[in-house]
């Protein structure tokens, strides 16, 4: 029974277990310590031991008949083997359910549970499944324990991207239901992407768990009537200080705290909510969105307002192992490097701390926000890993910190992007706020506080523009920018429209202007699009410290497209910094798509740096070939590019036209054409054959 009527919150738990592990670092011996162990651990819960569970509860063993005990048992809950450190958990976990095969069923637990104080192995009886964790990782767990907890039900995990797909399945089921055709398109994207952000705040913290959904359960109708108006007086609640509201609000309304970050802004007419509309909300309040991830998410998300691609949801997000092949060599490797150089000094590790404080990043092609969203990810966790070796080295550097706030000097704001569309930017920012918000729950799990950033004052700087268009400088002074990254679109050389067309002789323009390179006879506007973005990145970074890095369409590094890219690169005065060459951009979702692509990264020739051609070894980690010049074929070689031969090297005659039929038509055999040869002239029919080209 719980220790009080109400269940403590999921906050109040996972901070009462970082108490936990702090208490029982030091926990070894089973004779000695596990019952103190497992008192303490019952009370992370909520619950005094003594009230649900027994020491030494006996039992005979299934496959002997035996009489033994089983070391901790609450019946149809919880069976505990506990071992000193060191010990087999896996011959533990046997031991125990041997024992726990001999109980009655109405005592049967749902949950065996092996430890040695710094492991748990866990056996979920009702389907089987294992999962395994260390004491440090215990915070990070205790959902997966909701059957302990009166009102909770356990966390259900399931693997990535499937979470993320079932979660965009279901928003997309809500658009269906609101999507009446006469609610203005730009408020509905915007009533999706807010409702995106509560569900995501009613589980993970954010406010009390589940406070959302009580609120559309208990004030709104069941046949929808009155959902639009509740909606529209939450959306207004979020956006105002709790001093600036009405003196009658309802209590309901009131429990809401203050969020600002223009998220809530902007007024939007009350939408209809049908009884589906309703059921197919509630049905998402039911949906556990911790397990989504913020960075692909939102690639899904957008694809639940693109009836085009609703068939192919997850099919074209980017991963995280592909982000991570672009933003480990531009920046995240390096700082882990010097981490790892550093972390017994403590000087070393505040001043590289500040340092991460002052990079500033750019994505000109954003979409919403993917690159962006890890990027930020793996500098949180460079810090977190910073702010733990500081505790080692000096146990009282967290007392130093008057504000818990303080404990990160890393924000959103050191993020900027740009992006053509306006519902994937609004994603992007909202995206970057959940990122956040997990981030400092991760924080304040290892360092017991609560972290919160709300109200929002810092946001991300996503701008809603053509890239190709924009000054750049205008969204992020090239002064104060360290790193360009992206994924620009994929548009081949021959499928550009005539915009694009007229935007790549802009920002070749451009260049030129920039840099007083001479242009002409270049073929730039022979280069697929994304070449676009290298001539504007290059116009922004030239002279700086500035490193950039591009997903890019391969065929810019092949033929006639890197006859130009190559000396092009060069003659702007930039170098290749790193290379991934040539290989699948895929998606691990369902309904797989694949493009094939390299990453280039570049930077202003006067910068010296290490230059790396990378590639995925027989153990699937990045293998490294240190290079003395990477050319545009991404090959570690002076040879900028390899120039037009139109003469052949050994007397050949010279050819012309290559594969082409240039009989006028006379030996090409229409389909309807084939019966009537087949049965006229059976000799002729015999030398038929099925041509194959480009088209067709």
């Amino acid at each position: 029974m719980a220790a009080s009527d109400k269940p403590p919150t999921w906050d109040e738990i996972r901070a009462k277990a970082v108490k936990f592990v702090a208490k029982s670092r030091d926990d070894t011996r089973e004779q000695a310590d596990s019952q103190t162990f497992w008192n303490s651990w019952f009370e992370v819960f909520g619950l005094d031991r003594a009230n649900v569970a027994t020491y030494e509860y006996p039992s005979m063993k299934a496959d002997t008949g035996t009489d033994g005990w089983i070391d901790l048992l609450w019946p149809g809950h919880i069976a505990v083997e506990q071992k000193s450190e060191g010990k087999s958990l896996r011959d533990a976990l046997d031991q125990a359910m041997k024992y726990v095969a001999t109980l009655e069923p109405s005592v049967q637990p749902k949950l065996v549970v092996a430890c040695d104080f710094k492991n748990f192995l866990v056996m979920d009886l009702r389907d089987k499944s294992e999962w395994a964790f260390t004491l440090e990782q215990f915070p990070e767990n205790v959902e997966r324990f909701g059957l302990l907890v009166e009102g909770y039900e356990e966390r259900q995990f399931e693997e990535e991207p499937e979470v993320n797909i079932k979660a965009a399945e279901m928003m997309a089921s809500l658009f269906d239901a609101l999507d009446d055709q006469t609610y203005p398109v730009h408020q509905l994207r915007l009533l999706l992407t807010r409702l995106l952000f509560i569900l995501f705040a009613d589980d993970t913290g954010i406010w009390d768990r589940g406070l959302f959904q009580n609120f559309l359960l208990n004030r709104t109708a069941e046949d929808g009537s009155d959902v639009g108006g509740q909606l529209v007086m939450l959306f207004d609640t979020l956006d105002r200080a709790v001093e600036e509201r009405a003196s009658g609000l309802s209590k309901e309304l009131a429990q809401f705290p203050h969020i600002n970050g223009h998220l809530f802004e902007e007024q939007i007419p009350p939408p209809f909510f049908s009884p589906e509309a309703r059921e197919s909300l509630v049905e998402c309040c039911e949906f556990d969105w911790t397990a989504i991830s913020p960075a692909v998410f939102g690639s899904m998300f957008q694809a639940v307002m693109s009836p085009g691609e609703r068939r192919h949801i997850g099919a074209h997000y980017t991963s995280e192992s592909n982000i991570l092949r672009l933003i480990g060599p531009l920046f995240v490797d390096e700082y882990k490097d010097r981490f790892d150089k550093c972390k017994s000094n403590k000087r070393q590790l505040e001043n590289l701390r500040k340092e991460l404080a002052q990079l500033r990043f750019l994505d000109p092609a954003c979409g919403c926000g993917n690159f962006l969203i890890i990027a930020y990810r793996e500098l949180r966790r460079l810090e977190f890993n910073i702010l733990v070796a500081l505790r080692a080295i000096d146990p009282k550097y967290q007392q130093q910190i008057i504000d818990t706030s303080e404990l990160t000097v890393l924000n959103v704001d050191q993020f900027y992007g740009i992006e053509i569309e306006e519902f994937p930017a609004r994603i992007a920012e909202v995206a970057m706020y959940l990122m956040d918000h997990l981030e400092n729950e991760r924080l304040g799990l290892e360092f017991g506080d609560t972290i919160s950033r709300f109200p929002i004052t810092s946001s991300a700087t996503i701008v809603v523009g053509n890239a190709c268009l924009a000054d750049w400088n205008e969204v992020l002074p090239a002064k104060d920018c360290t790193h360009v990254l992206g994924n620009p679109p994929f548009v081949g050389m021959s499928m550009l429209d005539k915009e694009q067309q007229s935007e790549n002789r802009l920002v070749f323009e451009e260049l030129a202007e920039t840099t007083g390179i001479d242009l002409k006879g270049r073929r730039t506007g022979r280069l697929d699009y994304v070449a676009c973005w290298y001539a504007k990145a290059f116009a922004y970074m030239i002279g700086t410290q500035i490193r950039g890095a591009f997903v890019s369409t391969n065929s810019i590094t092949q033929g006639d497209q890197a006859r130009t890219m190559g000396p092009l690169i060069a003659d702007t005065g930039f170098d290749i910094t790193f290379a991934w060459p040539t290989f699948s951009w895929t998606s691990e979702a369902r309904g797989k798509a694949a493009v094939h692509v390299v990453i280039i990264g570049f930077a202003d020739s006067g910068q010296k740096s290490a230059r790396m051609i990378l590639s995925l070894g027989s153990d699937g980690k990045p293998a490294v070939e240190t290079a003395k010049n990477i050319n545009i074929y991404l090959t570690d070689s002076s040879v900028q590019a390899i120039g037009k031969h139109r003469k052949p090297l050994r007397g050949v005659p010279t050819l012309t036209e290559g594969n082409k039929p240039q009989d006028g038509g006379g030996l090409i055999v229409e389909e309807d054409q084939r019966p009537a040869i087949q049965s006229e002239d059976p000799i002729a029919s015999r030398y038929l054959r099925r041509l194959i080209g480009a088209q067709g």
